[in-house]
């Protein structure tokens, strides 16, 4: 009997080990895991920012060009209003001229 008790005493501690090698190790695979875990969202984190940035910065370019035939666009129209007549030119230098060379 005695015998079977140790017998069962050794058993026990044999699974206690293997219990306490297998929580070691699950430990160490969980801790692996989230290592893993956090190293892909620090770049997935890493490629939305690099991705946002190149996205503002299309923006931005997008706006510039925007704002450029814009601009363009506006002079020329200022610019095709603003146009003086062959005739209004002669009046205005006229009297241009009439303003100088008048004596007062």
């Amino acid at each position: 009997m005695r015998e079977v008790i140790q017998s069962l005493i050794r058993v026990e501690d044999e699974a206690q080990g293997i219990v306490r090698a297998a929580r070691e190790e699950a430990e160490g695979v969980v801790a692996e895991a989230e290592k893993a875990a956090q190293d892909v969202v620090v770049r997935a984190r890493r490629e939305a920012r690099a991705d946002a940035t190149h996205s503002i910065e299309m923006a931005v370019e997008a706006a510039r060009v925007e704002k450029a035939k814009r601009l363009q666009a506006a002079a020329a129209e200022i610019e095709s209003q603003a146009r003086i007549d062959d005739a209004l030119q002669d009046r205005l230098v006229k009297a241009v001229v009439r303003c100088i060379c008048t004596p007062r």
